[in-house]
């Protein structure tokens, strides 16, 4: 296996392609970034009057102002035209984790499970295409119906307060729903649709343990909550080959924390988590103590 952090000779164009991907995924070639209006601020403020009203508990521990919120939820306005919410760090690190699995041929497919757009499945099958690996698939794993509710091993805000407030605020897109088609659609706009692209949709829990794909060098998660990353990792992480890698989005998160450590400590794996953007909570790591 190649040290991951070994500088990979290739394609100048191939870089180019990859970068320019990242930045229309993003849609920062056009400096899109989320902004915050003063309507944006008294919509929030009403919404967490209305929240605190029913839940006043709640606000005991978390203090929200209808400022802090909009700020907090900018990111998630439905009217952003991008097609992945995952910021450059983020896919910069699967960039960096599929050159390393390709450059050492570590065997497998890639598995996006929870995708919302599409736009890091996308990522994952333009590197595939651009360094011409044709041997993989790409697995887009998701409900396409949104998160289930979170659990008691959540958070008490992702409990208490994040769905109250997706009823309120219609304009963000706390429910994390994307129609398959439209996942479909996007594919298709970077002409990225093609046999290597496998969709599984429907609950984790129902369909991760069913697909054909057999070895998995890449995994990356952002299932939010605990029962979601729970489900991917035991129904995948047997199947990742040596050398591969596993990234978790939201790892911030108590109940993805919770589930990635608990899946860690009861299966043995000791192999060191390192930070891919400590702001949204992106870890990964290479299984087999590989550097």
């Amino acid at each position: 296996m190649l040290d991951p952090d070994m500088e990979i000779s290739r394609d100048p164009y191939d870089s180019l392609y990859v970068d320019l991907l990242k930045r229309v995924l993003r849609n920062s070639i056009y400096a899109e970034t989320p902004t915050t209006t003063a309507s944006d601020v008294a919509d929030c403020a009403r919404a967490l009057d209305s929240v605190r009203a029913t839940r006043p508990f709640v606000f005991e521990k978390y203090n929200l102002s209808g400022e802090s919120l909009a700020t907090l939820l900018a990111y998630t306005k439905k009217d952003r035209a991008l097609h992945t919410y995952v910021r450059v760090a983020g896919l910069d690190n699967i960039e960096h984790c599929a050159r390393t699995i390709i450059e050492a041929g570590v065997p497998g497919d890639f598995v996006d499970a929870g995708t919302l757009r599409g736009g890091t499945a996308i990522l994952m099958r333009g590197i595939l295409k651009a360094y011409g690996d044709r041997g993989r698939k790409v697995v887009v794993a998701d409900s396409f119906e949104g998160l289930p509710m979170p659990s008691s091993l959540d958070s008490m805000f992702d409990r208490e307060i994040w769905y109250a407030l997706a009823d309120l605020l219609p304009q963000y897109n706390l429910r994390c729903i994307e129609s398959l088609d439209r996942v479909r659609q996007n594919f298709e706009r970077y002409s990225l649709l093609d046999e290597h692209v496998v969709f599984a949709p429907g609950w984790f829990r129902d369909t991760l343990k069913e697909l054909s794909t057999t070895q998995v060098a890449m995994l990356r998660i952002d299932a939010d909550w605990y029962e979601g990353t729970r489900d991917a990792l035991e129904a995948l992480y047997p199947r990742i080959s040596n050398g591969g890698f596993v990234i978790i989005d939201d790892y911030h998160l108590d109940g993805c924390k919770r589930a990635t450590d608990e899946y860690r400590v009861k299966n043995r794996v000791f192999d060191k988590i390192l930070t891919a953007d400590a702001d949204d909570g992106v870890v990964y790591w290479r299984k087999g103590g590989h550097k």
